[in-house]
């Protein structure tokens, strides 16, 4: 009887601690051990540090699933790196009108998904605290985005784009900032020789050569001038249009941006320096084009296109000297937009 019971007493223990690992489990692991996940892999070119092995993916505030492993895969004929994650999407937590998720086949999920991506489905990376510096992949439709694909479809894939920051970096990158003062210090210099020049003072007897050497010079000047503020006026709109899709939030991603503004303090203050020569070349320049149309006909072409290249000159250094010292006083309008 005594070895009966002793038999009993193992088996009730027994079972009550396989009762323990199964309830710890469900407690736990949200019951993950017996639920169906479907893996995904995204690619994205720029740094992940701050996501890792259990992030969560979310579509719209809603956790949906979170990241399995994360790669670095090398290209050998461009040598290029991009970053593979795979990711597990628990389909229980997508409900389904009019249907039962627990049936649905694989290959109804992998159409469902081709049909998501073409309305528009995208993964962007977004932070999910500033203190942590945790990031998460968040789903949602930007359908104006294209969807481009780089694995090997041995894996479903989402496709990925950058996300706002990313964008306005790619943007101010673009904007020729250096470009910018290297030509103004240029023109700065030729209006400050031509102006300066002792043959100006004699100017009844020189006028037909100084006026040829001015054409020559404002024209050089409105070449240069006009091509570079028309990139930078158009770089300036797309970081606008960037900025106020931001809807005076900072973007997930601000962190990556402190380098970046960083730099561009700097800058802006090594242009507006450059830039403060200009004005008072500029007013010398008015002063000697009032003296010259005292002796010159005002309706000339020469003095036309003077008086227009001087013209264009000062609203051209107006513009980049009120950005430049805007973005030296106010980095972070980088990420929140001019206000």
């Amino acid at each position: 009887m005594s070895g009966k019971a002793g038999k009993t007493l193992i088996g009730v223990f027994v079972l009550s601690a396989l009762a323990l690992l199964v309830a710890s489990i469900l407690l736990f692991g949200s019951g993950k051990l017996f639920s169906k996940t479907r893996n995904y892999i995204m690619y994205f070119d720029r740094s992940v540090a701050g996501l890792s092995v259990g992030s969560a993916v979310t579509f719209r505030g809603v956790k949906i699933g979170s990241v399995k492993d994360i790669r670095l895969e090398l290209d050998p004929s461009t040598l290029d790196f991009s970053i593979p994650v795979l990711v597990e999407i628990m389909p229980e937590q997508i409900g389904i009108k009019q249907l039962a998720t627990d049936n649905i086949p694989d290959m109804q999920y992998d159409e469902a998904l081709s049909r998501l991506i073409d309305k528009g489905l995208r993964a962007v990376l977004q932070q999910q605290s500033f203190v942590t510096g945790q990031l998460t992949i968040t789903l949602d439709y930007q359908p104006e985005k294209p969807a481009i694909f780089r694995g090997d479809g041995a894996v479903a894939e989402i496709p990925t784009v950058p996300s706002t920051i990313e964008e306005i970096a790619n943007t101010l990158e673009k904007l020729p900032l250096n470009e910018l003062v290297h030509h103004v210090t240029g023109a700065v210099k030729g209006i400050q020789e031509f102006f300066q020049s002792p043959r100006l003072k004699e100017l009844p007897t020189d006028a037909a050569d100084m006026l040829e050497e001015a054409r020559s010079l404002m024209q050089d000047l409105r070449a240069v001038v006009g091509p570079v503020s028309d990139q930078v006026n158009a770089t300036l709109k797309s970081y606008d249009d960037l900025a106020r899709r931001m809807d005076g939030h900072v973007d997930p991603l601000a962190g990556s941006m402190t380098q970046t503004m960083d730099a561009y303090r700097q800058l802006a203050a090594e242009a507006s320096k450059s830039l403060r020569p200009l004005e008072g070349a500029l007013t010398q320049a008015h002063d000697s084009l009032a003296q010259m149309e005292q002796v010159i006909d005002p309706r000339s072409p020469t003095m036309g296109d003077l008086r227009r290249a001087l013209q264009d000159m000062a609203a051209m250094a107006k513009s980049v000297k009120q950005l430049a010292d805007y973005l030296e006083r106010n980095p972070e309008a980088l990420l929140r937009g001019k206000r």
